[in-house]
């Protein structure tokens, strides 16, 4: 596992400014640390969970800015297509109430325990380029590239992004700053999660997933579900229309207690949405056939205090 809080001076990976990275400038190389030195997303939580507290949905942009969240959207495309060609995806994946099964939901349903992307073999550094990814949680290679000359497999010095880093950050990073920012006693302590990052992707005309919840009795202590969306392309040209957010479909709608705080949320690139897992009932919408590219979301599940 990556350890976040390793130092951003000296030898680090970042090249760039705080303020640099903050805006997501192109000249950075991002690397795994990225996720994890980010002053923007912390105060992007702040903010989330202020509209989580109010509203029991929370919703916001830009949340990793526009070099990073590409560079993410990137590197999760790439091991969605890695992770078909390994036959890993299963669809519609039963839960615990048997409900979201093939007739329920239209996703195919993929899990990421934060390690995936982080071995290559010897001689690579876990980037693009004349080295090849190697997933050590199922002895199979996650990226192409042109061979290297040994088979043996080692964890980077200096991780690439990757799809392990993405969990990671979502569990460890995202998990702390909403234990900061939400009241004391919301959330069980960050070194509770050890569970996996879910991966889901809708293709174009995919049904949706039917209205529910997250929770599924009093055993189960998920508390906030959050969900990122790295869809580069869902929403181009929203600047200045904003309809075309629901152009391709897919959207996720909201219904907390109060359905005057109703909201339909759709999953253009960078958006961080939270809500209560236990309360907020909530269904995703079919993708249309005019979609540009399969709806991607990573999903993880923050929980209540043991009892």
């Amino acid at each position: 596992a990556f350890d976040r809080r390793r130092s951003t001076r000296g030898n680090s990976p970042l090249t760039t400014t705080s303020d640099q990275r903050q805006e997501g400038f192109d000249d950075e190389t991002h690397t795994a640390w990225s996720l994890f030195a980010s002053a923007r997303v912390r105060a992007k939580v702040v903010v989330l969970c202020d509209q989580l507290a109010s509203n029991g949905v929370g919703v916001v942009d830009d949340v990793l800015g526009p070099s990073l969240a590409r560079a993410v959207s990137e590197t999760l495309t790439t091991h969605v297509a890695a992770v078909k060609r390994n036959g890993a995806f299963v669809k519609g994946q039963l839960d615990g109430t048997g409900r979201s099964n093939a007739g329920a939901r239209g996703d195919y349903v993929t899990w990421l325990s934060g390690d995936e992307g982080l071995y290559t073999r010897e001689g690579g550094t876990g980037g693009s380029g004349s080295n090849t990814l190697y997933d050590d949680t199922k002895g199979s290679t996650l990226g192409s590239s042109t061979s290297s000359t040994s088979t043996t497999s080692r964890r980077t010095s200096n991780p690439s992004l990757s799809a392990g880093a993405v969990a990671q950050w979502m569990r460890s990073c995202l998990g702390e700053y909403l234990i900061e920012s939400l009241p004391p006693n919301t959330l069980a302590p960050s070194d509770a999660y050890v569970t996996n990052a879910m991966l889901s992707v809708y293709a174009p005309s995919a049904p949706g997933f039917v209205p529910h919840t997250d929770c599924f009795g009093t055993d189960d202590l998920r508390r906030v579900t959050a969900v990122y969306y790295p869809n580069q392309t869902w929403a181009e040209g929203c600047e200045t229309d904003c309809e075309n957010e629901n152009a391709y479909g897919g959207e996720l709608v909201l219904r907390p207690n109060d359905l005057a705080k109703r909201r339909v949320v759709a999953p253009k690139g960078d958006r961080l949405v939270a809500f209560w897992s236990d309360e907020v009932e909530h269904e995703v919408l079919g993708v249309k056939k005019n979609a540009r590219a399969e709806r991607l979301a990573v999903s993880f599940w923050f929980l209540k205090p043991s009892p």
